[in-house]
Order: structure tokens, then sequence, then C-alpha cells
């Protein structure tokens, strides 16, 4: 008893610490995600002039080819956003099926929400990842305490 009594009192020490490195880094995040949306909104305000600007600047050979990489990008892109919802769609499945061999209620909205969890640290990075990866972490172990106490119910 005593064993898990310290085992508790870690796990709370440690989630304390983490939910308070969360707090100290909202902050820098609220900013990030504000500077990103100002300049998403400018970049696509002036989308023309600013590809105009770039082309100007090239040689005419190359100016030629621009529209010809532009396509290029954008399809590779779209292959590799493609290529990951496949991965996504797999890593749901399997979810969502062993969640319905277990019997575990909500199945489809867990199934959901794992698959998005593990898919997110690919397109973040920095803090925001590791409050991700922190939340997911907890998350992991709290889904799998879950099922072990379903478990011992049965």
């Amino acid at each position: 008893m005593n064993m898990i009594s310290e085992g508790v009192k870690s796990l709370s020490i440690s989630l304390t610490s983490q939910v308070a490195r969360i707090i100290a880094a909202l902050p820098q995040i609220m900013i990030t995600v504000i500077v990103m949306l100002l300049s998403l909104f400018y970049f696509a305000k002036d989308y023309d002039k600013i590809g105009n600007s770039i082309v100007s600047y090239l040689p005419r050979s190359m100016a030629k080819k621009a529209p010809i990489i532009k396509n290029d990008i954008i399809l590779v892109i779209s292959k590799y956003i493609k290529s990951y919802m496949l991965l996504l769609l797999i890593t749901f499945s399997i979810l969502f099926s062993g969640f319905l061999i277990l019997k575990v209620e909500n199945s489809f909205v867990l199934a959901i929400i794992i698959s998005i969890v593990d898919i997110l640290p690919i397109f973040l990075k920095g803090k925001a990842q590791t409050i991700l990866h922190i939340f997911s972490t907890v998350a992991t172990l709290a889904f799998f305490a879950a099922l072990l106490y379903a478990g011992s119910l049965v």
C-alpha cells in the first residue's frame, strides 16, 4: 500500500510540474498563433504582389519555369498531406477496432482523438510539440489506467 501511495505522490508531483510548464508556455503559444494568423492574412491579401515581385527578380528563363515549379511543389505537398491522412485513417481503424474488441465506451470518439493526437507532433515544432507530447503521455497513462481498472471490474 505504501508503494502505491508513493507512486501516486510522485505522479502528482510530476503532473503538477508538467501543468505548470504548460501554463508558463501559454503566453508564448498565444503570441505565436496571433503573429502566425496576422502573417497568413497579409500574405494571402498580397499574394499576387509577392509572387510578381519574386518573379521579377528571376532571369527570364527561370521566370518561365516558375509556374511549373509552383505546380510541382503544390503537387508534392498535396501528396504529403494525403499520405498522412492515410496514416491517420489506418491509426483510427486499428484503434477503433481494438476499442470495439475491448468494448470500450465512446470508442469512436476516443479513436478519433487519439489518432489526431498521434499525428500532431509531425506538424508541430518546439514548445507546442513538447506540450502535446506531455498531454499525450498523460492521456495515454490515464487511458491504460482506465483499461486496467475496467479489467479489474470484470
